[in-house]
């Protein structure tokens, strides 16, 4: 009797460690992720030619082609914007730029390794936009023009400061991004970013400007 209770609180024990143990393996893993993926956003606003080599991954370029290729993103999303309907890059690029990531606080979902890959792993954010409470309208010069994502998906209104801008308008509220990353040897890169469609969530604003 006393070995058998014995052995079940030695099974116990022994799934608490792995528990505990795989609960420290996703933190450090969430933080490495989220590492990545801040200095992503930081070198999309910048266009920072090393950043973005420390933390987005493109197959088909060599890395001295990195800030070239994504200025060129960023210039034909400019150009498309005036047409008001572009497409997303399969890393994420003009998704960070589009919505304003860098600007916006996000949370970690989830996070996971794919089994018997262990160069790739996912994570899952969560960003609460709050147009409205968040941009400092104010402080804006008049003409300056914001580009806010509406229904649906991804439509967007452009709003003019100092303008005559459409209200009500139903905006974004919510929306989840799946990331994948790949590690060749040299830490965590994001490889792929979109949307979950499934997540989005809207808002009506009534804020002229």
């Amino acid at each position: 009797m006393a070995f058998s209770c014995l052995n079940k609180r030695a099974s116990l024990w022994l799934v608490v460690m792995l528990a505990v143990g795989c609960q420290q393996g996703n933190l450090e893993l969430k933080r490495e992720l989220q590492k990545t993926l801040n200095t992503l956003t930081k070198a999309v606003e910048e266009v920072d030619g090393e950043g973005l080599i420390q933390s987005v991954y493109f197959p088909e370029l060599e890395q001295d082609q990195y800030r070239e290729h994504v200025k060129q993103l960023l210039v034909d999303y400019l150009l498309a914007l005036k047409n008001g309907r572009f497409g997303f890059d399969s890393q994420g690029i003009l998704l960070i730029r589009f919505l304003g990531i860098g600007h916006h606080r996000y949370k970690v979902v989830s996070v996971s390794e794919n089994p018997g890959q262990p160069t790739t792993a996912n994570m899952r954010i969560g960003i609460r936009f709050a147009y409205d409470a968040n941009i400092r309208f104010s402080d804006l010069e008049a003409g300056t023009i914001l580009y806010i994502p509406k229904k649906p998906w991804p439509e967007f209104y452009e709003i003019r400061i100092g303008g005559e801008n459409e209200a009500p308008r139903e905006q974004l509220a919510y929306l989840e991004i799946d990331i994948s990353f790949v590690d060749h040897g040299a830490g965590w890169r994001v490889a792929k970013s979109s949307v979950v469609d499934a997540s989005i969530e809207y808002e009506i604003s009534l804020e002229s400007h």
